[in-house]
C-alpha cells in the first residue's frame, strides 16, 4: 500500500501497469490499482482510486506538430488510447510539455504516449510521459 503496509505478493512488475485495476489478486474491501512500480526494492505500489489519481505530468521527447503560439485556448490531452480526450493546460519546455488537468484524471504509466489535440481532433504534439 501506499502507507508501507504489505498486503500481498506480486508475480513480477512487468505483469502490471500503472492503473490497472484488475488481475491484482488482492482481496480488499475496495478495489485496489496500481500507483507505482519500484524496480529498485522490486515493490508494486497498490491503493485505492482516490490515490489513483493525477493531475498532470510531463511528457519527454515531445514532438510538436503545430507550433504552440497557433495552439488553441483549449486544449485536450489523451494520455491512454482508451481514454476519452480530457481539457488540460499544456506547456512547453525544451523537448518536454507539462500537461496540467483542472480536475484529477486517472494516472497512466510511464511510457504511454500522450497526445494533445485541438477541439477537432488534430494532434498538436505528442511525447512520452515520464
Amino acid at each position: 500500500m501506499a502507507d508501507g503496509r504489505v498486503i500481498g505478493r506480486h508475480d513480477g512488475l512487468w505483469r502490471h501497469t500503472v492503473g490497472q485495476r484488475k488481475g491484482l489478486g488482492i482481496p480488499w474491501s475496495e478495489p485496489l490499482y496500481v500507483l507505482e512500480k519500484r524496480a529498485g526494492d522490486n515493490t508494486l505500489v497498490v491503493g485505492p482510486k482516490a490515490q489513483a489519481t493525477t493531475l498532470g505530468f510531463q511528457a519527454r521527447d515531445a514532438n510538436v506538430l503545430v507550433d504552440p503560439a497557433d495552439w488553441p485556448g483549449e486544449v485536450l490531452v489523451r494520455s491512454c488510447y482508451r481514454q476519452r480526450p480530457r481539457p488540460a493546460r499544456v506547456t512547453l519546455q525544451g523537448d518536454t510539455l507539462g500537461v496540467d488537468y483542472p480536475e484529477p484524471a486517472p494516472r497512466t504509466a510511464p511510457g504511454q504516449v500522450a497526445a494533445v489535440y485541438d477541439g477537432e481532433g488534430r494532434v498538436l504534439a505528442a511525447g512520452v510521459i515520464a
